[in-house]
C-alpha cells in the first residue's frame, strides 16, 4: 500500500510530461502553420 502514493505521482508525472509536450509541439506546429499561411497569403495578394 505505501508504494501506491509513489505510483500515482510518477503516473501523473508522466502524464503531465506526455501533456506538456504535446502542447509545445502543436503550439510550435500551430505558430509555423499561421507564419506559413501569412506568407504565402502576402504573396497572392501582392
Amino acid at each position: 500500500v505505501s508504494t501506491t502514493p509513489r505510483r500515482e505521482t510518477l503516473t501523473w508525472a508522466a502524464l503531465a510530461t506526455v501533456v506538456a509536450v504535446a502542447e509545445h509541439v502543436f503550439l510550435r506546429n500551430a505558430w509555423y502553420v499561421a507564419a506559413w499561411d501569412h506568407l504565402i497569403g502576402d504573396d497572392l495578394t501582392a
